[in-house]
């Protein structure tokens, strides 16, 4: 019993007793396969954290991308409001004003509506989630297919892509 415990002993710390001369020698072959082992592992380890570290930054870089996309649609709403109220500004400054004003028919695919009343220009479109953007008028007394916006808030149909905005005796009147 004794001998077996000892050869236990021994072949868990990698030495092996061999008949032969029984003389005990170390077993190059069970280092070996425990280093190989070990090296798999730690590539394995650290393959692993470079995978990871590259999904987080793909996830990081288009979270930022789709910020910007977000950020750049509302700029370029913004400026599709201003240009509209600044003609409307031009045409309440110019007695006998008479232009066919054009502008987009949608925003990056996606139509979008745009109301006047109370001397504001409201541009509403969704992208996910609803976005309004309001910019003052020059003047409240502007007349929209019909409508006193002074009064009332009226709506037009951006999807024809134009407008015929004129002044008629210092009154904006704005038809499509």
């Amino acid at each position: 019993m004794d001998n077996k415990r000892s050869t236990r002993i021994r072949e868990v710390v990698g030495i092996h007793s061999h008949r032969k001369g029984l003389r005990e020698t170390s077993c190059n072959s069970c280092a070996i396969h425990s280093h190989k082992g070990q090296l798999a592992f730690e590539f394995m380890l650290i393959y692993s954290f470079f995978i990871l570290v590259f999904i987080a930054s793909l996830f990081v870089i288009s979270q930022r991308s789709a910020e910007q996309q977000l950020y750049a649609e509302g700029v370029f709403a913004k400026e599709v409001a201003m240009r509209f109220a600044d003609e409307i500004k031009i045409a309440s400054a110019i007695q006998g004003y008479e232009k066919n004003y054009s502008f987009p028919r949608t925003m990056r695919s996606v139509s979008y509506g745009v109301r006047v009343g109370s001397g504001l220009l409201e541009l509403n479109y969704s992208v996910g989630r609803e976005i309004d953007i309001i910019y003052p008028l020059a003047t409240s007394d502007v007349v929209l297919n019909g409508v006193d916006t002074a009064t009332a808030i009226s709506s037009f149909d951006t999807a024809k892509g134009w407008a015929l905005i004129k002044n008629v005796n210092g009154r904006v009147v704005i038809t499509q």
